[in-house]
C-alpha cells in the first residue's frame, strides 16, 4: 500500500553520498584489502556466487520494508526463511552457502533459533540414538524446533 513516506528523502548531504565522496578520495586498494580480509574460507567466492541469486528475487528487496508492521515483518521473515531453504535445495548449497545467504539477506529470521540453537542442542546434548533419529529430520527441515531455558 503506498504511503506518503515512500517519497520522503533525507536532506543532503546524505550518509551514502558522504561515504561515496570519501571513498573516491581514498588511495586504499579496495580489491586487495577485501582479498586480504575476506578471502579465507571461500567467503568472497561464496558471496559472489550467492548474492546475484538473492538480488534477482523480489522477496529479498528491502525497498518497502521500513513501512511494514511487526506482524508483516514476521510473515516476511517466514517467507524469506522458507525461500532460503528452497534455494538451498534448488542450488545444491552447502550449509556454509545457506549461512552466507542468510547473512546476505541481513534480516532477523524466525528460523534463527531452529538453526542456531535447536540443531546445536541436539548435536551437542543428544545421545547417539537421539541424534540418529532427529538430525536427518531436522537437517531436512521436516521438523522445525525451538529452544527454551
Amino acid at each position: 500500500m503506498p504511503d506518503f513516506t515512500d517519497k520522503l528523502r533525507p536532506a543532503e548531504p546524505s550518509g551514502p553520498s558522504i561515504l561515496s565522496k570519501e571513498r573516491e578520495q581514498s588511495n586504499v586498494p579496495i580489491n586487495e584489502l577485501s582479498e586480504h580480509l575476506l578471502s579465507h574460507d571461500g567467503f568472497l567466492e561464496r558471496q559472489a556466487r550467492i548474492l546475484p541469486i538473492l538480488e534477482n528475487d523480489p522477496l529479498f528487496s528491502k525497498a518497502k520494508q521500513q513501512n511494514l508492521s511487526r506482524p508483516e515483518r514476521y510473515h516476511l521473515g517466514l517467507a524469506r526463511g522458507k525461500k532460503l531453504r528452497r534455494l538451498f535445495n534448488q542450488n545444491g548449497w552447502s550449509e556454509e552457502d545457506h549461512a552466507m545467504a542468510a547473512y546476505l539477506c541481513d534480516d532477523v529470521s524466525p528460523y534463527m533459533v531452529h538453526v542456531d540453537m535447536f540443531i546445536t542442542t541436539i548435536e551437542e546434548q543428544g545421545n547417539d540414538e537421539q541424534r540418529e533419529y532427529w538430525l536427518p529430520r531436522v537437517n531436512a527441515w521436516e521438523v522445525i524446533g525451538c529452544y527454551a531455558q
